[in-house]
């Protein structure tokens, strides 16, 4: 074999029979140590690439997975600022509202105090006007007054039961009367009560001013 390679002892160059022998060296097959070696780099080479496919694989999925969650937190926050953003216009709205709410109360009280005043000066008016009347004045209004809720008694062709039916409405017309009087003279009483009560708010009201204003009331 001509890729084989050994060493043999030669008998009879000057070596002595006792003298030991060397170990037979065996032969090596270089085409077979080539082979081994190329198919050992082939499988060191596959390992290393399928290593590296795989680590490629993992860093294609973990690269997939990343974008994932990127885009799940982008989704996460723009919905969170949408709300951080109505969250925000919900409460100026309300308080916008708030604010509306109490000029409207502030106003409604406005107009019901200045209705009221204006209410309670017309009555005072006409009740001064009432009070600064003359006496025989007063007494002839509630002449014609009565002029006016009275008929004018007349009694003339009036059978047994139509008299009868006379002096009930008559009697009616008295209670209803006196009742009515009974009323404005309670009502004058009120006003009057009333008028005491305005003066003396309006005594109180002067005074305060010029109180502030550094004045002796």
């Amino acid at each position: 074999d001509t890729h084989s390679f050994g060493f043999r002892d030669e008998e009879g160059q000057g070596k002595s029979k006792d003298e030991p022998k060397l170990p037979e060296v065996k032969k090596v097959d270089l085409e077979e140590l080539l082979r081994k070696e190329v198919e050992a780099f082939r499988n060191q080479r596959a390992k290393e690439e399928e290593e590296l496919a795989r680590l490629k694989a993992k860093q294609a999925r973990r690269k997939v997975l990343r974008e994932k969650e990127e885009k799940r937190l982008a989704t996460k926050r723009k919905q969170e600022e949408s709300q951080r953003q109505r969250d925000v216009e919900a409460k100026k709205q309300r308080e916008k509202d708030e604010k509306m709410r109490r000029l409207e109360d502030i106003l409604r009280k406005k107009q019901e105090k200045q209705q009221k005043n204006k209410q309670a000066t017309k009555e005072a008016g006409l009740l001064r006007e009432e009070m600064s009347k003359p006496k025989d004045q007063v007494e002839q209004e509630k002449r014609m007054a009565l002029s006016f809720r009275i008929p004018a008694f007349n009694i003339e062709g009036k059978d047994k039961e139509g008299m009868k039916a006379y002096a009930l409405d008559l009697w009616d017309t008295l209670n209803k009367l006196v009742i009515d009087t009974y009323d404005i003279e309670e009502r004058m009483r009120m006003q009057e009560y009333d008028l005491k009560e305005l003066k003396e708010r309006f005594k109180q009201k002067m005074k305060q001013k010029a109180l502030k204003l550094g004045l002796d009331p």
